[in-house]
Formats: C-alpha cells, sequence, structure tokens
C-alpha cells in the first residue's frame, strides 16, 4: 500500500506542479520571510492571522533546498506516503484485523484529494499527520496510560501550530474513552495532562502573541474573521465576499476581535436564521470533495486542457461519496447488532462530530473534512471487508477498560 500511494503521489506531482497561488503563495511569502530571520509577517509588522505552523515548516524546508518546487513537492508526497501508512497502524488498533488495515490503506493510497494535495502548498498535510499520530498515540481502551497522553498532548501541540482547532481534540477523545466504560477519574487524569501538554507545546507563540497584541491570542488571530464569514448578511452563498470590515485597526488582533463582535449581532439579530444557516454549513462540510482539483486547475488546465477538470471533479465526488456510503454502513450495522459500544467510543466519530460543529457555527467548506478522511478509513474500510466477506469485522475497542467497573 505504501508503495502503491508513492506512485500515485509521484506521478500526479509530476505531471501537476505548479506556481503556488491563493492560500498557497501566502504561505510561500510568509515562509520566505522566516527563512531569511524576518518577523513572521508581510511587510515586517508581527502578524498572526495565518497560524504559523505550516509557513515555518515551509520555512524550514527553504533553509534547507532552497526554493526548489520539486524537493518541496517530494517532502509532501513523503508526509502523505507517511499518513497512509500510519492509517494502517490506526486500522490495526482498532481492530487487530490485516484485511481492514490492508483496505484501510489502500483507500487512502488511491484517495483523490490526497493524492492531489502533495502538488501544492498547503496545510492539511501536515495537519492531518499530527492529528492522526495524536489520535494513534491516544490508543484503544485497553492502552491507558500518562505516557500515551503526554505523546497525545505533543501531537495535538503541533496540530495546533498548524490549525487551532487541535486544542480542543481532547474533549472528543476524553467523551470517547468515558463512552468505552472507563472511569472517570481515569479520563480526566489523562484528558487534564494531554491539555496541560498542548498547552506548554503552544505556550512559547502564547506568550509572543501576547507581548504584540497585549490580549490572551492562542495561535491565530483568524477566528473571528471566519466567525465573520459564516454569519454576516451574504453567508452562507458569498463567504468571500462578506466585505474585510472597511476601517482602520490597531492590529489583526484588534480587527478579529471586531469581526466577532460583527457576528455576534448579525446573530442575534435573526436566531432563526443562524440555526438554519449552522445546519447548511455542516452539511456544505461534508457534501463534496473536489478542492483537490480546484486548487490544481491551473496546472491541469496547462497539460490536459480545460475539458479535463470536470472528469476529474466526476472522480474525486463519486470516490467520496462511496467512502461516505461505507462510514455510514459502518455505523448502521454496528447498530444493529448492539454493538453500540464501537460507535459511542470511536474517537474518530467524536472528533468528526466535533470539526463539524466548530465550522458550522463558524466558516465551512468542503476542504475541511479532509483530515477526518484518514480517521474515518478504519471504519470505511471495516464496512468493505464486513460486505466481501459476509462477515462483520468486531472492533477491537468494543473490550472494556482495564479499570472498567
Amino acid at each position: 500500500m505504501l508503495f502503491l500511494a508513492l506512485v500515485t503521489r509521484t506521478l500526479w506531482a509530476v505531471a501537476m506542479t505548479g506556481e503556488p497561488t491563493s492560500d498557497a503563495r501566502a504561505y510561500t511569502l510568509l515562509a520566505r520571510q522566516l527563512a531569511a530571520g524576518g518577523t513572521y509577517g508581510f511587510d515586517g509588522t508581527p502578524y498572526s492571522f495565518w497560524p504559523v505552523g505550516y509557513p515555518f515548516w515551509l520555512s524550514l524546508q527553504f533553509r534547507l533546498f532552497g526554493e526548489n518546487s520539486a524537493l518541496i513537492t517530494a517532502t509532501s508526497i513523503v508526509l502523505s506516503v507517511v499518513t497512509v501508512g500510519l492509517s494502517i497502524v490506526l486500522a490495526l488498533q482498532w481492530f487487530r484485523n490485516r484485511s481492514v488495515a490492508v483496505v484501510a490503506g489502500a483507500f487512502l493510497a488511491l484517495y483523490p484529494a490526497y493524492i492531489q494535495m502533495v502538488s501544492i502548498r498547503v496545510s492539511e498535510i501536515p495537519f492531518t499527520l499530527f492529528l492522526l499520530l495524536g489520535v494513534i498515540s491516544w490508543g484503544n481502551r485497553r492502552q491507558l496510560s500518562i505516557k500515551r497522553a503526554l505523546l497525545t498532548g505533543f501531537f495535538l501541540g503541533l496540530a495546533a501550530y498548524v490549525r487551532p482547532l487541535a486544542l480542543g481534540v481532547v474533549f472528543p477523545l476524553a467523551i470517547a474513552r468515558w463512552l468505552s466504560r472507563c472511569s472517570i477519574k481515569t479520563v480526566i487524569i489523562e484528558s487534564c495532562v494531554v491539555f496541560a501538554v498542548v498547552a506548554a507545546v503552544v505556550a512559547p507563540w502564547t506568550y509572543r502573541n501576547f507581548r504584540i497584541y497585549e490580549r490572551f491570542v492562542p495561535i491565530s488571530t483568524n477566528g473571528g474573521m471566519c466567525f465573520f464569514y459564516g454569519n454576516n448578511p451574504l453567508a452562507p452563498d458569498e463567504v468571500e465576499a462578506s466585505i474585510e470590515p472597511d476601517r482602520d485597526f490597531k492590529d489583526d488582533a484588534a480587527r478579529d476581535a471586531y469581526c466577532s463582535a460583527e457576528a455576534v449581532k448579525h446573530i442575534r439579530s435573526d436566531p432563526v436564521a443562524f440555526v438554519k444557516r449552522t445546519i447548511r454549513k455542516a452539511l456544505m462540510m461534508w457534501e463534496g470533495d473536489t478542492v483537490g482539483v480546484v486548487w490544481n486547475e491551473p496546472a491541469i488546465t496547462a497539460r490536459l486542457g480545460s475539458h479535463s477538470i470536470r472528469p476529474l471533479k466526476i472522480v474525486s465526488q463519486v470516490y467520496w461519496m462511496a467512502f461516505g456510503v461505507l462510514c455510514i454502513t459502518f455505523v448502521c450495522v454496528a447498530v444493529l447488532r448492539g454493538a453500540w459500544r464501537s460507535v459511542l467510543g470511536n474517537s474518530a466519530l467524536w472528533i468528526a462530530l466535533s470539526f463539524t460543529g466548530v465550522y458550522a457555527v463558524t466558516y465551512s467548506q468542503d476542504r475541511y473534512h479532509f483530515p477526518l478522511v484518514v480517521l474515518l478509513a478504519p471504519l470505511a474500510a471495516a464496512s468493505l471487508v464486513g460486505v466481501i466477506r459476509r462477515s462483520w469485522p468486531e472492533a477491537a475497542v468494543q473490550t472494556h477498560c482495564q479499570d472498567a467497573p
């Protein structure tokens, strides 16, 4: 599976690598500034709108390789292949079934968006890797230990530098463990350890932000803007056109606070519309999976012609829909078989639910489910193996915790 993942990603990257655009261009400019030993920002002014994690990662590569696009793309390929390998580890951890692990790896080795993302500079790949390492470190229900909690906190802290959303991942992990009949005392102790380590990992950047903005900013200053993008008179249809407030601000943290306050005002003005909008944004996060094609569109058009865009989108969407059906099948069959614990105690489902809730309230795009695919792959694989063999794989996580009553 790892070789398959390497081949598919390399072939795509060789064919489709192009110049950075949009977010990728911003990341490149910020990384260039860091690599030169400058302040994190575009013009020498301290900046925190985009989390520093991915630009810093790029800046390390700039220091090592220069701005060699081929080597930077090769690094993305390596990280993506490692992610496929770790998905196999996660599947074995959850199901103790070789067939499920192989199928999970195959799903991701051939997953269109995971292949397409390696040719562009985006934060999804490292964030997915760190999130997956955190979940693997957390373990299943028989693997309770402070050492694992320390590792989980470390990896989630690294993930938070890429996307601050990772700061709260400990909560869905704790819920899943508690619903696995682990004692509440054990869950609280482990969760506190994880949260403390996450806080320690991000503390240097939080302190930097406090010195700059004179207020508490854990990682980035884009939360209020995203909240505003998702809750304004134009949302959710024209979120990008929801004009950035036309006024001068002391810094990007002040702008962020203003945007957050404006979003709250809009919500209070029509709570019913907010509920409807939230439901719609939740669906938007899961309904499509063509962003890999969209972001590669200039390179695809240049090499294959504009007529190839639609077929590639269809392939990506059909693959995504089949994957989703298999995940839903896992949940339905587990419930029908009375295996409630394999659903309620599965951390992937709780993390997916928590991410959906955050994005539904703030700002949603289909690309936001990207890091969740690797966590859901073992469930889709278990469904496919069950359908083919007509024998449903039993989740290893159905066993009780060692300290359960």
